[in-house]
């Protein structure tokens, strides 16, 4: 039993050491809540760039950061089938504070998600990184296959599927319950307000959908209540981020690999610029 407990201790304490010895530059999980857990215990544990941070919703994303020229300065704190209320929540969690933040406001009226901050704001998975979800064997084994079939290619483009982009119609069309938007909103505002105190710059930004779905009624609703919540602040209009060029998506709503590449380099941040004082966009 002894000899048993001590093989094993020997393979945990190299394991540790291999963790710490070889971090994973993209980690992949095997569910998208894992690989938000990923997201967020990244950020959390300080192991990212912190002059930009993206905050947002499954549109947000797309834009691969760490595949971008923001690499080193940026960091997309964007949740998966989540709210944006989870990535600031996240930064005041942390006590980071970024030059600059990026809001998306396409989906304000999501909740944040409380189980998943609990569970990845534990200081141990700070100072022990071998426990955290991107270092689970089995993720580790398929962060290494994702790398050696697909390198740094690009993700393989998507067509459009019209019957999910006529789903994407049907609920656009309905508002969002008032009461739940002004909650949200309220949670936000406090939020943005508690950042701008510390010295952090907000900036909001539209993600770009299908042009059929540009002026829908939820996107109307929540563009008029961030407007009025916010009107000091820059918005950055989903037009400016497309200029001319057509807007490809998946589903309506998410743009292909293609059309997020092309968005995210017409956002106005620079990283030698961020790294030596906070814009003024």
């Amino acid at each position: 039993m002894k000899k048993a407990l001590s093989v094993c201790a020997v393979m945990f304490i190299a394991y540790a050491a291999f963790v710490w010895k070889f971090p994973e530059d993209r980690p992949r999980g095997q569910s998208q809540s894992q690989q938000n857990r990923i997201v967020l215990e990244r950020f959390l544990a300080g192991e990212s760039p912190v002059e930009i941070v993206f905050v947002g919703t499954s549109l947000t994303t797309k834009l691969l950061v760490e595949r971008s020229q923001l690499r080193d300065c940026a960091y997309n704190l964007a949740i998966d089938g989540g709210s944006v209320l989870t990535g600031l929540r996240a930064i005041k969690l942390s006590e980071r504070r970024p030059k600059t933040v990026m809001v998306e406001t396409n989906f304000p009226n999501r909740p944040a998600d409380e189980a998943i901050l609990r569970s990845t704001s534990s200081r141990l998975l700070r100072y022990a990184p071998f426990l955290r979800t991107e270092n689970v064997p089995v993720n580790r084994a398929l962060s290494y296959a994702y790398r050696v079939l697909h390198g740094d290619r690009p993700p393989t483009e998507r067509p459009l599927v019209e019957a999910a982009l006529k789903e994407q119609q049907r609920w656009l069309a309905k508002t969002v319950a008032p009461q739940v938007l002004s909650a949200r909103t309220a949670e936000l505002v406090r939020l943005v307000t508690e950042l701008e105190a510390s010295g952090t710059q907000v900036v909001f930004y539209e993600m770009p959908v299908a042009p059929s779905l540009t002026h829908s009624a939820a996107f109307e609703q929540t563009r008029a209540q961030m407007k009025a919540a916010f009107a000091p602040n820059r918005f950055i209009k989903s037009m400016e981020l497309t200029g001319d060029e057509p807007v490809a998506t998946t589903d309506g709503v998410h743009l292909s690999a293609l059309t997020a590449a092309a968005v995210l380099n017409r956002f106005p941040v620079r990283c030698d610029e961020a790294k030596q004082a906070r814009y003024a966009i």
